[in-house]
């Protein structure tokens, strides 16, 4: 019952993430190519707060957040080119199968879940992070540029994650 938690927990992350859509076929890519439309129009919103902005200190966390948005993108593009999803599922899913034919699902999903454990940690600190400077430095900081940062991270950060559910899914099977 544990490991069909985990594995639901997995393929949400994975859904949400936009690597391995819910849905098969179109839908699946349109939500793909919606959340890739997302993140270039935060990158336009981060463009146009740093533009504006009379502070130094603002241009460096708008840029910050601008560099998080580009890797996220191409980070995602690149897994979709690659045919990540192939891997993934959801119609079509060989890591899995290829998991319960040699009976290394439960620690695939398990290990899974301890790594979503970590980055979602990760994801944490820079959130409190980015609150500690806001409350910190309100004289100059502008609560849109906290969100965005947050917003950014959160995208890096799934990107992340992706990989490092194929990658412990690869080294357990190598491992057996």
């Amino acid at each position: 019952r544990a490991i069909v938690r985990r594995r639901w927990l997995a393929k949400r992350t994975l859904a949400i993430a936009g690597v391995s859509p819910i849905n098969p076929g179109i839908p699946g890519k349109l939500y793909t190519f919606g959340l890739l439309a997302a993140q270039v129009a935060l990158a336009v919103v981060i463009v146009n707060l740093a533009v504006n902005t009379h502070h130094r200190d603002m241009t460096f966390y708008c840029l910050t957040a601008l560099c998080c948005l580009i890797g996220s993108f191409f980070g995602l593009s690149s897994m979709c080119l690659r045919g990540v999803r192939g891997l993934l599922g959801p119609d079509r899913i060989p890591l899995e199968s290829y998991a319960v034919a040699d009976g290394f699902v439960g620690a695939m999903f398990t290990a899974s879940a301890r790594r979503l454990g970590a980055v979602v940690a990760a994801w944490l600190v820079s959130a409190g992070s980015q609150f500690g400077i806001y409350f910190a430095c309100d004289a100059f900081h502008d609560s849109r540029i906290s969100v965005v940062n947050i917003l950014a991270v959160a995208l890096v950060c799934s990107v992340i994650y992706t990989m490092l559910h194929v990658f412990v899914a690869l080294e357990l099977a190598i491992d057996r």
